[in-house]
């Protein structure tokens, strides 16, 4: 996911030589992702970036519902410091992902825009405390959350669930640092489908 996020953010970047404000329509639709049919009953929003080379920074504007095949039409007011893109999110946990996120021009007519989203699915990962007890850090990464984490290690098992793409291959990584500073990495290849769980393991 950090990946897509820099991809579109140097798009912007590099698309953001002319800029235009004002009035701008939207309409378009929400569908799944890897099927191409229509999302019932999602909230888009737009998403600002600051404008021009070293800018940063990301801003939400307003929330607007879609109808029950999806269809959404709105407008909103732009400025030309910002470069705009287009959200989606249900209820039910189906949410975009920024590689898939349309630009919107700002000023002008946007219309027919397709925000593309998927169903939402889940990573339980069980970690079983091993001997030697030598063990002292644990990073995690590869999950939606779009960056790795260190977890609390200590005597004992523990689990943590976090949140995947679903219907899309990806790994989990992770590193095991002992009392000794040697550090052992390790990745776990999954695909995992919607609204569905998958289980990893590691031993540390």
């Amino acid at each position: 996911m950090k990946f897509s996020f820099l991809f579109l953010l140097l798009f912007v970047v590099l698309a953001g030589c002319e800029h235009y404000e004002g009035p701008t329509s939207v309409s378009g639709q929400v569908v799944d992702r890897f099927t191409g049919q229509p999302v019932p009953r999602a909230t888009v929003q737009v998403g600002g970036i600051a404008s021009g080379l070293g800018a940063g920074g990301t801003s939400q504007g307003n929330t607007y519902p879609t109808d029950a095949q999806g269809h959404f039409a709105f407008s909103f007011e732009a400025s030309a410091q910002q470069n705009y893109t287009l959200f989606a999110s249900t209820p039910s946990g189906y949410t975009s992902d920024y590689g898939d996120c349309p630009l919107l021009k700002a000023g002008h007519t946007n219309d027919g825009l397709l925000v593309k989203t998927a169903a939402p699915a889940w990573v339980k990962i069980n970690c079983i405390d091993d001997l030697p007890l030598n063990k002292i850090g644990l990073y995690t990464d590869g999950y939606r959350t779009g960056a790795g984490e260190n977890q609390n290690i200590g005597p004992g098992n523990f689990s943590f669930i976090r949140p995947m793409l679903s219907n899309t291959t990806g790994s989990i990584y992770w590193e095991i640092l002992d009392a000794q500073a040697q550090v052992t990495k390790s990745r776990q290849p999954l695909t995992v489908a919607n609204f569905d769980t998958a289980i990893v393991t590691i031993h540390f």
